[in-house]
């Protein structure tokens, strides 16, 4: 009898066992990408930021963070050195912060600055290029007044998207090409909008929306948007869509914050609300995810922003600690 109490015992810590380390094993896929480092807080002074809201990358992998409420941009190299910083040009005499910034293939830097509707430009060093506004365009269609993103695809054409759910296609001196209604008939009772947009090397083009139902609007209701993502080939037409909300692989919680894409067309999601980071390859097929909510060395506090260098690294801006955190996939 002892005995088999003995070995019904030693059954049970081994079946625990082994289910301890099956979890632990999920756990590791979910962490294919590891820390690396992160600069930042909140301040005026060089390296410090306050509000960030916007990252990009260059092609020899120097770092450019749209610094919200001091109307700046700063430059870092790939390891959070600082270079660099210039203010945002002032417009009808006020200062407006930067929302977002993009990269060209000749490495000029675009800002597009909330509220007013302009989009400033730059070279590598902040040197002043020029400035247009998205209310002056000629072209009704081509009017917009909240650049929330700015993208480029391969033969160097910009795509505005702001708060609705068209995307604006420019020459790189803003002469406005053509615009896509890319509303999503399923949400036909929601107001929708772009926050984000990404292009990738074979240039589909990839939007990041919010929706929320109109019925919310108005209300004292809290919540809740719809996070998803939509595919188009070049000329406009829908690939695939994915993502709804929730906590689960694939889904968003509330509205995400960031999109951007490698050089093998793998999609990066920010699920802000979820502090993490949710990747997929070209077609919405989840892939992996990191991230957790804290403050500490490779936790995520209400990211917003993520930019991809030509190497893989992961670059993220934390919101709710003013920070820049580096991820690099695990060899």
């Amino acid at each position: 009898m002892k005995k088999i109490v003995f070995y019904l015992i030693l059954a049970c810590i081994l079946l625990f066992y082994l289910f301890t380390l099956s979890e632990n094993s999920k756990c590791q896929n979910f962490s294919e990408y590891m820390f690396i480092t992160k600069w930042g807080s909140k301040g005026e002074n060089e390296g410090q930021f306050n509000n960030p809201s916007g990252l990009a990358v260059d092609l020899n992998g120097n770092i450019y963070v749209a610094d919200g409420y001091n109307y700046r941009i700063q430059k870092f190299d790939s390891n959070g050195k600082f270079i660099t910083k210039w203010p945002v040009n002032l417009i009808k005499g006020q200062l407006f912060p930067p929302a977002s910034i993009a990269i060209d293939m000749k490495g000029y830097i675009y800002v597009g600055i909330v509220y007013v509707g302009s989009i400033q430009k730059f070279d590598s060093n902040g040197k002043f290029i020029s400035k247009w506004e998205g209310t002056d365009c000629s072209d009704r269609l081509g009017k917009f007044d909240w650049p929330l993103d700015i993208g480029f695809d391969q033969e160097g054409n910009m795509w505005v998207t702001d708060h609705t759910a068209l995307f604006r296609e420019f020459t790189p001196d803003g002469k406005f090409i053509r615009v896509w209604d890319t509303s999503n008939p399923k949400y036909t009772t929601c107001s929708q909008n772009t926050i984000e947009i990404a292009i990738d090397s074979s240039g589909y083009i990839y939007g990041l929306y919010k929706v929320m139902p109109y019925s919310r609007i108005n209300s004292n209701i809290q919540g809740f948007y719809i996070s998803y993502i939509q595919k188009f080939d070049p000329n406009g037409n829908l690939i695939t869509q994915w993502g709804s909300y929730g906590s689960n692989d694939g889904e968003f919680k509330e509205d995400a914050g960031g999109i951007a894409i490698d050089t093998e067309s793998n999609v990066y999601v920010v699920d802000s609300h979820n502090n993490r980071i949710q990747k997929f390859d070209s077609n919405g097929r989840f892939l992996t995810k990191w991230g957790s909510k804290g403050d500490k060395d490779g936790e995520l506090y209400f990211p917003t922003s993520i930019a991809i260098d030509l190497e893989g690294n992961v670059y993220v801006i934390n919101f709710g600690n003013n920070c820049i955190q580096k991820f690099s996939p695990k060899p």
